[in-house]
């Protein structure tokens, strides 16, 4: 739930990138073609929505590893 959300706070160009990317499983070539763009400018766009994704989770991503850790030593 908190990636989904995270995506869509993402501009429309890395929206539509990373979803074609991750979701689809494109290509960057393939991506290019279907959005007009160079392979360039989409490995650009991916390469930002990584990072805006790495630091809107970041909270949430410790805090699901301390859930983890947590978990397996109160067992």
């Amino acid at each position: 739930k908190a990636i989904n959300q995270a995506v869509r706070m993402l501009p429309p160009q890395q929206q539509t990138v990373f979803k074609l990317k991750r979701y689809e499983g494109k290509k960057l070539s393939e991506i290019a073609l279907i959005m007009g763009l160079s392979v360039k400018t989409v490995g650009m766009h991916l390469s930002k929505a990584m990072l805006s994704l790495r630091r809107s989770l970041k909270d949430y991503l410790t805090e699901f590893f301390l859930f983890l850790l947590l978990k397996d030593i109160l067992l």
